[in-house]
Formats: structure tokens, C-alpha cells, sequence
């Protein structure tokens, strides 16, 4: 290095001592940072013990994709993590897109507290990330559900579907990491080819959500036996769990009075 200029020997003198937030340590540094601000970090359940089993629970920074076939109840799925969440006095914020305020407050038994706009708007991701810096703010959410990812974007205008929602669902993922929430967004499948249950490759659209979320979790109403008729019964398939290494794990829910349950917390007539 005896070539370098004053101004060039200056720099990196001031590189070598430099102790920012950004710079550059040992994973052993790390890992000590990390293990005294353990207790910072929000983790909560997510109300169905088999399901925590699998995924465990879920954690700030984390992008949660629900998807499933049309009418198999992934927004119910969301409504009753909301109602487990609060249990728990962890906060949620709603992006309900697929219908008006009184048909959603209707799929609730008891409207429980929640946060949601007075006014949507839709494919305007300054205006999303703006209302949850303010529900961060006033409310202290922890929690945000979008249902669902094709309202944020306008098929008709854009040449590249793929690549553009590619973009939203990395931004999403940017969002949960900058502000330490957990993102739940609801992502459509394309139609079943019989009784098949869904999977990553039945996503609409583009690969590249699958790619940015932490877990995809498949809704999948089950048929009673010999029957065109649905039961009560509905899996949460663990399309994958990129922390907890989980592929295809199964877990079982009974929906009954407007919510789902675990099955042994609920009577069977």
C-alpha cells in the first residue's frame, strides 16, 4: 500500500477503527449481540399447538404466505390468528381488499380489536407502508395481514406480472424487516385439477413470492368420506418453512362458529 495518496492512508485508517452499526465483525461478535437482545426480538404463538410444533410460531421480520384454492378459508385462517394474536396482546393491522368493512366485521362471532384503514387504496405501496408506520405508532401493532396480493398490483397495465409482483412481495419483506413486524400476506392459486392439495407450484402468477416468504402455509377444506360435501375439517399444509426447515408437514383444524380450533379444543357432536 506505499502507493496510495494521504487521503487514501486516512480512509483506511479510518476504516480500521470504524464502529458503526454497519461494520464489519466475527460471527462470534455476532452471535453475542444476537443472544443479549434475545428477549428484544417479538416470537408469539400462533394459538394452534401442532402448528407451532412445526413452524415455531412466528417472529418479527418474518413474511407468512397463505395461500389456497378459492373458498377453502384462508381469510378465516388469518381472522382467528388475529383473535389467537390478541390473546396474546400482540396487535394486528388488516389490508381487507376482497370485501367492504360489514361483510368482513360479519366473518367474525365477536368483533374482537383490530386496526384497519377508513379508506383503501390499491396498488400504491408508499401508501401501505405509510399506514403501517402509523398503526406502529399509534397502536403498537406487531401483526399485518393483506388479503390479498392482487389488489396491489393492476394486471392490465403491466407488461412483466411476474417480475412486477416479484417486486411488491420483496418490498413486503423489507417492511417486515425494517419495522419488526410479522407480514401475513394471502397469495390465489390457480384452480384444483380434482382433490389435489395445492402446492408452490399452484401460485398464481410468479415464483418470486415463494422465493421472498419465510413460509408458505396451503388451506385445504377436506370432503366428508364418498361426499361432494365439505366437512369442518381443513388442513394448514407447511409448504415450506425456510427456519424451521419444514416441507410438507400436515395440521388438522375444525372450523366451527365462525373461527378455526384446535380439534382437541373443541367438543365433536
Amino acid at each position: 500500500m506505499s502507493s496510495l495518496n494521504q487521503a487514501q492512508l486516512n480512509k483506511l485508517e479510518r476504516l480500521k477503527k470504524y464502529k458503526g452499526t454497519d461494520a464489519v465483525i466475527s460471527s462470534k461478535d455476532f452471535k453475542d449481540d444476537l443472544d443479549k437482545r434475545k428477549d428484544e426480538i417479538s416470537s408469539f404463538s400462533s394459538g394452534f399447538e401442532d402448528l407451532d410444533k412445526f413452524s415455531g410460531g412466528f417472529e418479527e421480520g418474518e413474511l407468512i404466505i397463505v395461500t389456497g384454492y378459492t373458498g377453502h378459508g384462508k381469510t378465516s385462517f388469518l381472522q382467528s390468528l388475529t383473535e389467537n394474536f390478541l390473546e396474546q396482546k400482540v396487535k394486528t393491522l388488516w389490508f381487507s381488499y376482497e370485501m367492504t368493512a360489514a361483510q368482513f366485521f360479519s366473518k367474525f362471532k365477536e368483533l374482537p380489536l383490530f386496526y384497519l384503514p377508513k379508506e383503501l387504496k390499491g396498488s400504491a405501496m408508499h401508501w401501505i407502508e405509510e399506514r403501517i408506520l402509523e398503526a406502529i405508532m399509534k397502536y403498537r401493532i406487531k401483526v399485518v395481514m393483506i388479503d390479498h396480493l392482487h389488489f396491489l398490483i393492476d394486471l392490465a397495465q403491466i407488461r412483466h406480472p411476474s417480475l412486477e409482483i416479484g417486486t411488491i412481495v420483496r418490498s413486503l419483506k423489507s417492511m417486515a424487516l425494517r419495522y419488526k413486524i410479522t407480514l401475513f400476506l394471502i397469495a390465489h392459486t390457480s384452480m384444483p385439477r380434482g382433490d389435489q392439495p395445492p402446492g408452490l407450484e399452484n401460485i398464481r402468477d410468479s415464483s418470486f413470492i415463494t422465493q421472498e416468504a419465510d413460509a408458505t402455509l396451503a388451506i385445504q377444506r377436506t370432503k366428508l368420506p364418498g361426499s361432494p360435501t365439505y366437512s369442518n375439517e381443513t388442513k394448514v399444509i407447511i409448504l415450506k418453512h425456510r427456519r424451521m426447515g419444514t416441507i410438507g408437514k400436515v395440521v388438522t383444524l375444525l372450523y366451527r362458529d365462525k373461527r378455526f380450533y384446535a380439534r382437541e379444543d373443541i367438543k365433536i357432536d
